[in-house]
């Protein structure tokens, strides 16, 4: 994770530009959080709902400066540094091709983006050598530090997710149609359904058609959503069944089918990656998200030529020990949004305690032993305009880390049960129709006053997004969430 400490008022990188606000205020809707899910705003996923709730749902970016990095992916953390994503996020290639240069993935490409943690850096990424879009869509990342305050979310071990059952998607991809409002969280209700055209060992399938429910009741995935959870409860609690892969429609609009990557399929590979680190029901010494000491305030609006500011307001109490404000905001278009926190006063652009004003939509602050009291956020647009997310996570001090497996038996047994899956997996993959499918891509603890966000001011160039919808030959209505790369021609 990136963590740079500077003094209060200070700016890594202490670019400088022109200041250009008028004093109105943003939309607002705020939501206290108690628990790990929580809807927020009318937006979409494809037909989803806003939402600071699912700590362990992350973006996945491209880039790895957190100024200047762009959203690509979705990802879900099953243990205190291990990232799971899709495949097709990391590898342009099959599965063979990215185990030796030049295909191999670069970690130093991406950084995992978390709205109740920050930013932090990928120290390796794995992917399986079968991977052959859509089959083994999987792939693990570790991180360069473990997250603190997050309780992962265990993997499906138990059974595949039967027909009809009723599950949860989160992601960070755009809504569908024309819309490419990438980089906002959004969640929604899905039922699976049979596979047709995918293997029903290797992927969990649901359908997206009329009548479309409410938004949060009948959504769906589209691009940027790569790679992310779907929840389902198989009798225990919420585990992560699924990886967003793909599916086959018109601009992710209904009618629609989405498939994703079944977690139980991959359980055993992904155990032997992950180690003991799986076995992690609580990381670092804070209180975990989701518990009583944890409060979690989520933000959201629009910002505008017209009206440039989203002003928003939460109250810390005496026992909190950490604060992490983050911003995450549409990628549309030339948006350009920026973060400012201040304790005890308004924030502006010219006082702050900490701001995040790079040529992206992403910012963090952290601050260590934060007062108490009323702290302001400002959300103020430099350009574009659409919608924003704000997320304040105050945190108590919490109990170590309780670990639930066996770190020597659990990585013996893993190593042994995916030699297993491998030889299943490789008779299942020579049975699947070769059909084109479309794919779905896109620290210590710091001083107090700590900002880690974007300063720089240059523009990214539009095919250097890595987030735009790939189409290969011949299928025009499958989409995927690409996690790199232009579109395939």
């Amino acid at each position: 994770m990136f963590r740079s400490p500077t003094p209060p008022r200070q700016v890594s990188r202490g670019t400088v530009r022109r200041l250009a606000v008028a004093p109105a205020v943003g939309l607002l809707l705020a939501v206290v959080v108690a628990l790990a899910a929580g809807a927020q705003g009318p937006s979409k996923l494809v037909n989803g709902t806003l939402t600071p709730g699912f700590p362990t749902a992350g973006a996945l970016l491209f880039g790895n400066d957190p100024d200047t990095a762009t959203g690509s992916c979705t990802g879900t953390m099953v243990g205190c540094d291990t990232f799971v994503t899709a495949a097709h996020c990391v590898c342009d290639e099959d599965g063979t091709l990215c185990q030796s240069a030049p295909n191999i993935p670069d970690p130093g490409d991406y950084l995992v983006f978390l709205q109740h943690a920050g930013f932090f850096s990928i120290a390796s990424i794995a992917l399986r050598s079968g991977f052959d879009f859509p089959v083994a869509d999987v792939a693990v990342l570790k991180l360069t530090t473990p997250v603190n305050g997050i309780s992962p979310t265990p993997i499906n071990t138990t059974i595949s997710p039967p027909s009809s059952s009723v599950g949860t998607i989160v992601g960070f991809g755009r809504s569908g149609g024309t819309a490419q409002d990438y980089g906002l969280k959004r969640t929604g209700r899905i039922e699976t359904t049979t596979c047709l055209d995918e293997s029903n060992v290797t992927s969990v399938c649901w359908n997206f058609v009329a009548p479309i429910g409410p938004p949060g009741e009948d959504s769906s995935t589209c691009n940027g959503d790569s790679g992310g959870p779907l929840y389902i409860d198989l009798g225990a609690g919420d585990v992560l069944a699924g990886v967003t892969s793909g599916g086959v429609a018109e601009e992710c609009l209904a009618p629609a089918t989405a498939f994703d990557a079944n977690i139980y399929a991959y359980r055993d590979w992904i155990q032997a990656q992950g180690l003991a680190d799986l076995g992690n029901q609580t990381c670092g010494d804070l209180a975990q998200v989701g518990t009583p000491g944890v409060t979690v305030v989520g933000f959201s609006g629009d910002v505008s030529a017209g009206v440039p500011e989203g002003r928003h307001q939460f109250v810390v109490d005496p026992e909190t020990v950490h604060l992490v404000v983050t911003m995450n905001a549409s990628e549309a278009g030339s948006n350009d949004f920026d973060l400012f926190v201040k304790f005890g006063a308004p924030a502006a652009t010219n006082d702050w305690d900490c701001r995040a004003t790079g040529g992206n939509n992403w910012g963090s602050c952290e601050f260590a032993s934060p007062s108490a009291g009323s702290w302001h956020v400002l959300v103020n647009r430099y350009d574009g305009d659409g919608t924003y997310q704000t997320t304040a996570t105050a945190f108590k001090s919490g109990a170590a880390p309780v670990p639930s497996l066996s770190p020597p038996a659990a990585a013996a047994t893993a190593l042994l049960l995916m030699a297993l899956s491998l030889v299943a997996l490789s008779s299942q993959h020579a049975t699947l129709v070769k059909a084109r499918r479309s794919k779905l891509s896109h620290r210590p603890l710091p001083s107090p006053g700590t900002c880690l966000g974007p300063v720089l001011r240059e523009p990214a160039a539009p095919a250097g997004r890595g987030h735009r919808s790939s189409r290969r030959p011949g299928s025009s209505s499958r989409w995927r969430g690409d996690g790199g790369g232009p579109p395939e021609t």
